[in-house]
């Protein structure tokens, strides 16, 4: 918002010096004219336009090293937000498991191994669907 701000004054100071010669500049003709060559010269006050097609050319450049460096910045505020989250939430969640430890007195639990009961399921589940697996293969086969 401050550069805004200061972009603002800036630009209201170098129109406020444009007016300002324009003026030094009529007063001027005033002081050396006679009284019956009063006409100003428009031709002082008319804004000099430029080739639109070098306007055009000089707008696109500019408004694409703009857009690059917005682009970088969004992309650096957003890694840099992004690894912030990350760090805030594995604290947080550092913080949560203390508390939980210090209510309990309990332990929290950990994972425990599979039985070797269900590690030879698993097994036998594997192998049967490999069995069909090869059964399906021979009768399209077939």
């Amino acid at each position: 918002m401050k550069v805004l701000f200061i972009l603002f004054f800036i630009s209201l100071f170098f129109i406020a010096f444009l007016i300002g010669r324009k003026l030094f500049i009529l007063r001027k003709n005033k002081a050396q004219a006679d009284e019956s060559e009063l006409e100003i010269e428009y031709s002082e006050f008319l804004i000099e336009i430029p080739n639109i097609e070098v306007l055009k050319n000089t707008i696109v450049v500019n408004f694409k090293k703009v857009l690059y460096a917005l682009t970088v910045l969004a992309i650096k505020y957003y890694i840099k937000s992004s690894n912030y989250l990350k760090k805030q939430t594995v604290l947080a969640y550092k913080k949560i498991k203390e508390k939980i430890s210090k209510k309990s007195d309990t332990p929290l639990p950990t994972e425990k191994p599979a039985s070797n009961f269900l590690k030879t399921v698993k097994e036998y589940k594997k192998k049967i669907d490999r069995i069909k697996h090869k059964i399906k293969k021979e009768e399209s086969l077939k």
